[in-house]
């Protein structure tokens, strides 16, 4: 009897993650998004999410536009899955922990989902309070230097 409880238990629990909606990368980023953007009860039009690690050249030039950027206040900057602070505020040349439009992902929930490694630009209307555009930047899309 004990097994037979074993076993239904296992098969219901496979038939209930099989059937789970899993949420695509765009979803996650943008559930991620509202939330932080709902806490900080400030609009920005636009959020680059900056990973710490991943494709070197694409995170260069999301951090070569932060620095270029950082006093532009309709921008909010997301760095996440970041190893040192100092290291990054080094390569930027300001201390980012000082900037009022830069947020720190101490919990990495900006790079939760699968292959995290390019730079991320999120559209905003501050209007509507929507996300209208999430797009990745990779090798072969240049995302950052259309900002």
């Amino acid at each position: 009897m004990k097994k037979n409880i074993v076993i239904i238990a296992f098969f219901l629990q496979l038939v209930i993650s099989c059937t789970s909606k899993s949420i695509t990368k765009e979803e996650y980023v943008s559930k991620q998004t509202d939330m932080l953007l709902d806490s900080l009860n400030k609009c920005y039009e636009k959020v680059v999410i900056i990973p710490g690690t991943g494709c070197s050249g694409c995170i260069s030039e999301s951090e070569d536009f932060l620095k270029s950027n950082y006093s532009k206040k309709q921008i909010l900057f997301i760095l996440t899955n970041t190893k040192s602070i100092k290291v990054t505020s080094s390569r930027i040349g300001v201390n980012v922990k000082n900037l009022i439009n830069v947020y720190i992902d101490l919990e990495n929930r900006f790079s939760n989902y699968d292959k995290p490694i390019y730079p991320v630009v999120v559209s905003y209307d501050c209007n509507t309070k929507t996300i209208n555009n999430i797009l990745f930047q990779t090798p072969d899309s240049y995302v950052i230097k259309s900002l």
